[in-house]
């Protein structure tokens, strides 16, 4: 079926996008980067606003690459599910609402692997 690989495509470069979107706020308005956290980040704050750039522009270009690439679909796909679980559990007390945002991810991954071949 043509839709079995454009589930896990779609859902690694939609990550890939929102990491790369992130990237470039964080690099471009790290003001409001900032605005968005609930805590306060004091004094200087451009090493952590450029490396939490370089992160996000990283991690996105490598998950448009694996979405362009069938045979890394579902390592790919399987392999971010403990990393969202992980993330969940860091946010939770601090962040609900990133807390959910990675659990629904690490659920959608989970749907996605499924259509993986």
């Amino acid at each position: 079926m043509p839709h079995q690989s454009i589930i896990p495509a779609a859902a690694l470069s939609t990550q890939g996008v929102l990491l790369l979107a992130t990237g470039l706020i964080a690099l471009f308005n790290p003001e409001e980067f900032i605005k968005g956290t609930n805590d306060s980040i004091t004094g200087d704050s451009s090493q952590l606003m450029l490396s939490l750039s370089m992160l996000g522009l990283s991690l996105g270009t490598s998950y448009i690459v694996a979405s362009t690439y069938k045979p890394l679909h579902k390592r790919a796909l399987l392999a971010n599910i403990p990393l969202r679980a992980l993330a969940t559990y860091v946010f939770w007390k601090k962040a609900p609402n990133v807390a959910i945002y990675e659990a629904a991810w690490g659920v959608a991954n989970a749907v996605a692997s499924i259509f993986a071949a």
